[in-house]
């Protein structure tokens, strides 16, 4: 049927056809969204039912984990990881799965650090039973680090950022992307860095029988401060390229 304009007496508007294919239709319009879109997801939380869908853990005393409506990434809510200061001054939340057919995992999350902090981490386990394989990425503030923890259980720098640049009302993006099939892994993704970590081997220890995959994020702030970052959304994938 004819798309009329508003003086359609005097002038026949354009044809309206159906678009069949809305990835199609996506993928020509682009989207509003800034995450990586590899991979299949299998776990998707933007904290629309606050922080009840998540293991949470806590350093000491003070520290907090809590959803906030300040400042969300898209929804209503977002996890506000709130340290104290005190020793361990550590706050995360954590998930976990039945793994699939083993291959390559990704996990993101939208970051936002509203001061400055000690260090973020994003973890992937990996237990197909009597073997783990642990995996991490690291954002140490003070050095402008990114570090990954190698196979010799030592953390591993791979690539930098500029801690200047944080701005303390943008969410920043990072993926980890580990290949569970060759041991090895994948890649790293900070914002637009995309870094290349396919020479570097798993770390792996002797696991506790149950197969399972599980990811942590996990936040530690500085000593004698109150430190807190907000997560927008955490995506778990498989099947990345």
């Amino acid at each position: 049927m004819p798309d009329a304009e508003d003086f359609y007496t005097y002038r026949l508007g354009s044809e309206r056809h159906v678009v069949g294919d809305l990835a199609e239709l996506a993928v020509r319009l682009g989207s509003p969204v800034a995450y990586d879109r590899r991979g299949d997801v299998i776990w998707y939380d933007q904290f629309d039912y606050e922080v009840n869908n998540w293991f949470l853990f806590l350093g000491d005393a003070g520290d907090a984990v809590t959803a906030v409506t300040t400042y969300p990434y898209i929804g209503k809510y977002a996890a506000k990881l709130l340290t104290a200061g005190a020793a361990l001054r550590g706050a995360g939340i954590s998930g976990h799965l039945a793994p699939p057919i083993v291959n390559k995992w990704g996990i993101e999350c939208a970051v936002w650090f509203k001061q400055d902090y000690d260090s973020f981490t994003v973890q992937l386990i990996y237990q197909p039973g009597a073997v783990a394989y642990s995996t991490y990425v690291r954002l140490v503030d003070a050095t402008g680090k990114i570090e990954i923890y190698d196979e010799n259980g030592a953390w591993q720098e791979v690539g930098v950022f500029q801690t200047s640049s944080w701005s303390y009302a943008l969410y920043h993006h990072l993926k980890l992307v580990v290949d569970f099939e060759n041991e090895c892994y994948s890649r790293v993704m900070l914002d637009a860095q995309d870094i290349d970590l396919s020479a570097y081997p798993l770390y792996s220890a002797a696991g506790g029988g149950v197969p399972i995959n599980s990811f942590y994020i996990k936040f530690h702030g500085r000593v004698g401060q109150s430190d807190y970052a907000q997560l927008g959304y955490v995506i778990v994938t498989a099947n990345e390229p």
